[in-house]
């Protein structure tokens, strides 16, 4: 049985297509070594696609050359281009983190209830955490002083965000 996507961890992206034969470049968001033996998942219509790995070369700390079974040409390497690459968490002993990843998803707005986005990445700069939303390549720190308030049912974050950090 396949997993609900919202259960699926993000952890990179579909850069390129590499070569003629169906390899890709990653862009890691997480810092995860993946396996031969544990699938990857790309979203389809919604719909979470298993792929196994059969080749990866990773480029620095952030990227990486990876072979998928069933992708075998420039084309099917190209289909897939800008796809987030997701993983079961459990498959990697990530289940357990109950941490700001958790935020990924939710609606950013400011203390005047102004929104500003969806939160689609969570950086960690030496326990300095900063959120980012989608589109945007402001960083808005996040600390417990900052929080008026959260919101899991609704999905929701409110901070008290600094004037002139916003555009």
């Amino acid at each position: 049985m396949l997993p609900a996507p919202d259960t699926l961890l993000p952890i990179a992206e579909v850069s390129k297509s590499y070569g003629i034969q169906g390899e890709i470049i990653i862009s890691f968001r997480e810092s995860v070594d993946l396996e031969n033996d544990r699938p990857v998942f790309l979203l389809f219509e919604g719909l979470p696609v298993p792929f196994f790995i059969t080749g990866i070369q990773r480029k620095g700390n952030r990227k990486a050359v990876m072979k998928l079974e069933g992708i075998d040409t420039l084309e099917d390497a190209e289909e897939i281009t800008g796809k987030a690459v997701l993983i079961r968490p459990e498959d990697y002993g990530l289940e357990d983190e109950e941490d700001e990843e958790s935020l990924v998803g939710f609606t950013l707005y400011d203390g005047k209830g102004r929104r500003i986005g969806i939160i689609d990445r969570i950086h960690d700069f030496s326990g300095n955490i900063c959120l980012e939303t989608e589109g945007s390549d402001i960083l808005i720190p996040f600390h417990e002083d900052l929080l008026i308030s959260i919101s899991a049912e609704n999905r929701e974050i409110i901070l008290n965000i600094s004037e002139g950090l916003l555009p």
